[in-house]
């Protein structure tokens, strides 16, 4: 304790040294600071030098300022020897200074003031004639006297700012001397402090991004103008607004919009000049984006809320905007499709249209496309990994893009034209008008150019729904419209099958109409192809051929079958290049577990781990072989479909440990893929 011989001296002084630090109005960045140095009352950071606070890690020239303008408000300076007995003379004459201000201030009379007529009028109606009679009142006990308004308001608290003085406070709180007489040691802090702010929020550490940005736009003065520059710039989290928007909003022009928010870059200048300012939401959410891109926007604002990051689900163009007006360094764009907002670094803009550009061949290609798909040929083409959600951001982006089964990943562009699949649909309905789902499936699987695609039944009975000239009724499939099969049909040579079939069918034995066919000037290759690619034509019994989706008597297809031939449920063989081929009709388990069974006379040949491949090459998983099982066919199945009923044809290249996959009828093995090589039975 100072040795003084009068106690209330010393007591004055302890009081003032005794005030802690944390109750003082300093930011979070400059408490910490000095909290770290051991700073913790006032009478520790008085006898620090400015050299001592520099000293200080992360203390820059921003929190001295800080320190200066706090020391200066409160009559005290840095570098004071807090044992040196003049001490005491120099505060007693600091606070009889600080008392003549405070009684200066108080007198003012409100006409000195730049108060409009209304106010001074609306004040002397409720007889405030003095800065003391004014203090006393809150903005609602203001607000309450007659024809006093908020453009009322914001003059009286305008012009209490620049006096620093604060509404509602008792004039008692507006000056306390420092020498006033003390009774109690354990008298308030707060009648020790005069403290100009006390009605301003007290600063702390913001909870969430919204928070931080919310005291970056607070660094201008109205709530309203803080509110126009939040929505100007997307810090309201729902994007960035033109001026115009903002404007129409407010009742505004765009050129007070933007003089706005010139006050908040002005004020950003000088956050930015500050040596080591730190936001640190911001720099989180920077973090975070650029730990996940590329990837769709809505992806990473949910990642950016379930971190804690944001409050709510917060649109990063708001970030984007802090970012260039706070000088933080970013690396990523914002790129619009469609609606859609993709995040990207520079060095990935090209990517959404290499992806949109595979997209659009493999729908040309198969009528429909699976996200799974198109993330391995851009993997593949990119020698990159994407996540499937930025995937599926991008396609989803095309204008025409619609789901048809989104759990399974299963999509197509409405519109594109020369859609193949749409185009087989469209024969088949035309000599068939009314099919079966199954019926139809059966024909796409036929057409070899569909490379093995045939797509499940809930997946081609949603896509029929979607086509325009479609009716969907239950499992029947039928059209609008009649659509003619001679139109449909013109220009190919399943025009001479229509033709042929429609006048001398519904059915007919295979010599008799290939005998037909010929006469008509189609060669034997042509005839044999189509009969087992074409999908308009469907094989009734062995021999016998007709129209897909006929109504055939009943007892006329037995009639005209010229033998009957053995169903087997398993096959097995090898080719003439040394490949093993299996078939097997397929059942509800092994669809769902994807596992086969392998004929014992070949499981020599074929234990171990094979790449499995689709018919147009895509590899799709791996099949593992033991002993006389072999599993792994499920990811196959998920995406390329698999029903009950239909074969399964695998070829295996030994040499290579490939097989290639593919499914369609009892006559798999007449496929062309097979038909290269003379196939030896077993």
């Amino acid at each position: 304790m100072l040795d003084f011989p009068d106690i209330q001296q010393r007591r004055k002084l302890a009081r003032i040294f005794a005030i802690k630090m944390k109750d003082l109005d300093l930011s979070v960045r400059t408490y910490n600071c000095l909290r770290r140095a051991g700073i913790l009352f006032l009478g520790d950071l008085i006898q620090k030098t400015e050299y001592d606070l520099l000293r200080i890690k992360n203390f820059g020239e921003g929190c001295l300022q800080e320190i200066e303008q706090l020391l200066k408000k409160l009559d005290l300076r840095l570098g004071v020897d807090i044992f040196d007995k003049s001490i005491l003379s120099e505060v007693n004459n600091r606070s009889a200074t600080s008392e003549k201000k405070a009684k200066k201030i108080l007198s003012h009379q409100i006409e000195e003031l730049n108060f409009s007529v209304r106010t001074i009028n609306c004040l002397r109606s409720e007889k405030i004639y003095y800065v003391s009679d004014l203090i006393k009142y809150s903005k609602s006990q203001l607000l309450s006297i007659p024809y006093f308004g908020k453009k009322c308001l914001f003059e009286v608290v305008n012009e209490l700012v620049k006096l620093n003085v604060p509404l509602d406070m008792p004039i008692s709180d507006f000056n306390v001397p420092l020498d006033m007489p003390i009774s109690d040691f354990n008298v308030p802090l707060d009648m020790l402090i005069s403290d100009f702010n006390s009605s301003q929020e007290r600063k702390i550490s913001p909870n969430n991004l919204e928070e931080e940005l919310k005291n970056v736009a607070s660094s201008i003065k109205g709530e309203r103008d803080q509110q126009i520059v939040m929505k100007y710039l997307g810090w309201d989290g729902k994007g960035k607004k033109t001026l115009e928007s903002v404007a129409q909003g407010y009742g505004l022009s765009r050129e007070r919009v933007r003089q706005i928010y010139t006050k908040l870059e002005k004020k950003a200048k000088t956050l930015i000049a500050v040596k080591n300012a730190e936001y640190s939401k911001l720099e989180s959410a920077l973090k975070y984006i650029t730990d996940h891109l590329p990837s769709g926007t809505d992806q990473i604002e949910l990642g950016l809320t379930r971190e804690g990051i944001t409050k709510t689900n917060f649109n990063i163009e708001g970030i984007e905007s802090a970012s260039k007006l706070l000088g933080k360094t970013y690396d990523f764009t914002i790129l619009k499709m469609n609606g859609k907002h993709i995040a990207l670094s520079q060095k990935d803009l090209e990517i959404p249209k290499i992806v949109m550009n595979l997209t659009k061949k493999n729908i040309a290609k198969n009528g429909i496309a699976n996200v799974i798909d198109i993330i391995e040929h851009v993997n593949e083409k990119m020698k990159r990994n994407f996540s499937e959600d930025f995937i599926k951001s991008i396609v989803s982006a095309h204008e025409d893009f619609k789901w048809l089964d989104k759990s399974s990943g299963w999509f197509w562009f409405q519109s594109l034209k020369g859609n193949r699949l749409i185009n087989i649909i469209k024969k088949i309905l035309s000599v068939a008008y009314s099919i079966d789902i199954s019926e139809l499936r059966a024909g796409i699987s036929r057409f070899h150019r569909m490379s093995g695609l045939a797509p499940i039944r809930r997946v081609l009975l949603e896509l029929c729904k979607q086509i325009q000239w479609c009716a969907v009724k239950g499992t029947i499939i039928e059209l609008k419209k009649q659509i003619s099969w001679k139109q449909a049909l013109r220009g190919t040579t399943e025009w001479a099958f229509a033709s042929i079939l429609k006048e001398s069918g519904p059915v007919m034995q295979r010599e008799e109409l290939e005998k037909e066919c010929v006469d008509l000037g189609m060669n034997l290759n042509t005839f044999y192809q189509n009969l087992t690619f074409s999908p308009i034509l469907c094989k009734y019994a062995t021999g016998v051929y007709g129209l897909r989706g006929t109504k055939v008597p009943p007892g006329l297809v037995e009639s005209l079958i010229p033998k009957k031939k053995r169903v087997v449920t398993t096959d097995y063989g090898w080719t003439s290049d040394g490949s093993i081929w299996i078939t097997r009709k397929l059942n509800k388990s092994a669809i769902l577990s994807g596992v086969i069974g392998i004929p014992s006379a070949m499981k020599e040949h074929l234990q171990g781990i094979f790449k499995c491949k689709t018919a147009d090459g895509i590899q799709i998983g791996t099949i593992k072989i033991k002993e006389c099982a072999g599993w792994g066919l499920g990811s196959f199945f998920r995406r390329r479909g698999g029903e009950v009923d239909e074969h399964l044809l695998l070829i295996f290249n030994i040499v290579k440990k490939e097989t290639k996959i593919y499914i369609g009828d009892e006559d798999i093995l007449d496929n062309r893929i097979l038909s290269l090589s003379s196939l030896n039975s077993h």
